[in-house]
């Protein structure tokens, strides 16, 4: 079987954009197609789930690592251009290293190992829940971690509480009328609609629970007449589901105000989702107290980001990490910086981590 680093390093030579993953779950399929001990599954056209069976009794525990590289460009109609600039590719590796210890030693265990497709897009969790597959084992928790250069390489760090935000993108559309600039009387400007949206926006107070941002807007098709129609494409964030439909109901009488202000006609549509990343409480005490002796474990705040494995601590018993990849006398760069490359280092540690939630023994 391939190495740990050598997938890794094929990998972000290979990175494929969500759902495109066709490379690395071949790949990973035809090492593991004369492996006995273990058997695959593939819900969806892209991932791969395997299964290993060490007693018939024991409940099951997944792993997850998303396979999936960030999309940079969008060039080739269809596909878009990637790259491993969120560590993807060390996730996988430390996956993979787990899947080969077990594989060698047969534990009396019982683990799925999910080598999930889809995570930049945001709904590769809720499609992999979807397809039903996991109703077939009783599952009992679930592990994942996240590799960032904001901690010092070989430390842990996570929190009890919520680990990353509740995240809604959303798309608001006005409908106004098209009109010559010569006549605005004669037409309804949507592009008004957009400045007097942010404009209302801006003036509520900040709330340290939720935020909105605009990422981009469109309006018009031509220099000399009245936009028709405009679109402001947004995402959120929140710290909690609560806290996330009382942002949109925000949202909402915003808009609201807005039709009323400029006589647009205004349109929500929601797009990608993710629930928070919580951690079970009983799980984070066991697992930080399995974890205290060989890592250094940070207690940290929620981040703003998002992370689709937010569905998996919806349904199931969840812990998940930050596992810190920053060496000495270097700096951080954070997460999508073309220059954000983990060292080889990183997924001996994380390997480690999960040998020890499993109770396999050290690495």
């Amino acid at each position: 079987m391939i190495s740990p680093t050598e997938l890794r390093t094929w990998m972000h030579s290979n990175p494929e954009p969500a759902f495109h993953e066709n490379k690395i779950t071949h790949l990973l399929l035809q090492e593991l197609s004369s492996i006995p001990s273990v058997k695959t599954f593939q819900p969806l056209d892209t991932g791969l789930l395997v299964t290993y069976e060490g007693s018939k009794s024991l409940p099951y525990t997944l792993i997850r690592a998303d396979i999936d590289a960030l999309p940079i460009s969008s060039d080739c109609p269809g596909i878009a251009k990637a790259s491993h600039l969120c560590g993807h590719d060390v996730h996988t590796a430390i996956l993979w290293g787990i899947l080969k210890k077990v594989i060698d030693t047969m534990p009396e265990k019982n683990i799925l190992f999910l080598f999930q497709p889809g995570e930049e897009s945001g709904d590769g969790a809720k499609r992999l829940l979807d397809s039903k597959i996991l109703d077939r084992w009783r599952i009992q928790n679930c592990f994942a971690l996240h590799v960032h250069d904001k901690h010092p390489l070989g430390s842990i760090a996570t929190n009890d509480t919520t680990l990353f935000a509740a995240s809604q993108e959303i798309d608001i559309l006005f409908h106004g009328k098209q009109g010559h600039i010569t006549s605005p009387e004669k037409g309804i400007d949507a592009w008004k609609a957009c400045v007097q949206f942010s404009s209302l926006w801006n003036q509520h107070e900040k709330s340290e629970d939720f935020f909105l941002g605009i990422g981009r807007v469109d309006a018009g098709v031509t220099r000399n007449s009245i936009p028709a129609e405009a679109a402001m494409y947004t995402t959120t964030r929140a710290r909690t589901i609560k806290n996330l439909q009382e942002l949109l109901e925000k949202i909402k009488d915003t808009v609201h105000t807005t039709e009323n202000t400029i006589g647009v006609k205004g349109t929500i549509v929601k797009g990608s989702h993710c629930p928070p990343v919580q951690n079970n409480h009983e799980l984070f005490e066991k697992s930080c107290g399995i974890l205290q002796d060989a890592f250094p474990i940070i207690q940290t705040d929620m981040v703003w980001a998002a992370e689709d494995f937010g569905y998996f601590s919806s349904r199931y018993p969840c812990f998940m990490f930050w596992l810190g990849t920053r060496e000495q006398n270097s700096h951080e760069v954070g997460l999508h910086h073309t220059d954000f490359y983990p060292s080889n280092k990183t997924i001996q540690h994380g390997m480690q981590a999960f040998s020890l939630l499993l109770d396999l023994g050290k690495f």
